[in-house]
């Protein structure tokens, strides 16, 4: 083999070796309990965010039932 293919090959397992080292540390992020409860705590705040809009939603829909329900009246009346 030549130089130029010597260093080529190098290259090749130097960035198969940058990789191995990326999935290593995503793995170990994974496992920690710090990133555990960050997810944790985005999770909930999502929850979170839900529930409030949910929450509007339905106090929206009564409230227009309510002023249908008036108005139904009114008409009647």
């Amino acid at each position: 083999m030549g130089l130029e293919q010597n260093v080529n090959l190098m290259s090749m397992d130097q960035r198969k070796d940058k990789e191995n080292i990326g999935r290593m540390e995503i793995n170990n992020l994974k496992n920690s309990d710090e990133f555990r409860q960050m997810m944790q705590s985005v999770s909930n705040d999502q929850r979170n965010a839900l529930e409030i809009k949910v929450t509007d939603l339905v106090n929206r829909l009564l409230s227009e039932q309510e002023e249908r329900t008036r108005q139904i009246d009114d008409v009647r009346y």
